[in-house]
Formats: C-alpha cells, structure tokens, sequence
C-alpha cells in the first residue's frame, strides 16, 4: 500500500505541477549552468588548462543534481539510499585544479537550490559568486601582463 502512495505522490496530477515541479526547475538549473559554464570557459582559457570534460559537463550536472533532489523530495530514506549509491560512483576525470573543483561546487550549488525550487538564492548566488570570480580573474590577468 505503501507503494502505491508512493507512485501517486511521485507523478504530478495536471500539466501544472509537472511543469513547476519538474521542467522550471530543470530549465533554471539549465540556464543557470550555462551561465556558470560561459564564465568557467572564460576565466580557464587565460593561463590555465581548460578541461573539456568539466566545460561540458557543467549544464548537465547542474540538471542532474535537480533532478536528485526532486527525487529525493524530503524523504530522509531516499537520501541515506542516496548516498550510498553515489559512494559507490568513481569519477575518471581529474579535477586538476581548484578553479575546477569551486566551479563543480557551484554548479552543485545550482542544483540544489533548483531542485529545492529556491531560484532566487541559486540565481543571485550563481551571479555574486561568479561576479567575484571575474574580479579575481581579471586582477590576476592584469597583473601576469604587467609582470611582461
């Protein structure tokens, strides 16, 4: 019985809630990483190795963690179940740098907060962290052309 509560709390009952509850947040998640992924590609171009495999990765993963947490939607079982099945998951891909990693954990960041369906702080996070990070880009380029 506890399934079948399970499957029709799972599957939205109009067009509405499928739409506000699964595509808004996957499309703001997508939009957002895109965002993230233009200034990563940006910001990793001009003295550091850009890595392709992140570069394309970053609008994907950011939906894929929406997704997560949609799935998980405050269900304490489905996050311990979770994370034992990411502990299991090994990424191949070498995160060099910790330009990377920070831009891995924004667009984590991302995702949460579209799939928590809290746009606001995921739009004006996303924005404030990667304005910082174009200063701190641009102060950097400035100063290797002044050492030149």
């Amino acid at each position: 019985m506890e399934e079948l509560e399970l499957l029709k709390n799972t599957f939205p009952q109009s067009p509405d809630k499928l739409f506000e509850g699964i595509i808004l947040p996957l499309l703001i998640a997508a939009a957002l990483g895109l965002i993230v992924r233009a200034v990563y590609g940006i910001t990793a171009t001009k003295g550091r190795e850009l890595n392709r495999d992140i570069y394309n990765a970053i609008p994907v993963l950011s939906m894929i963690i929406t997704l997560v947490i949609i799935a998980i939607g405050g269900s304490l079982v489905h996050a311990v179940s979770l994370l034992g099945t990411l502990a299991l998951i090994r990424f191949r891909t070498k995160v060099k740098t910790v330009h990377d990693m920070s831009y891995i954990f924004l667009v984590v960041a991302v995702g949460i907060s579209s799939g928590l369906k809290m746009y606001i702080v995921g739009a004006v996070g996303t924005l404030v962290v990667l304005f910082i990070s174009g200063i701190l880009y641009a102060y950097d380029h400035k100063k290797n052309h002044a050492a030149e």
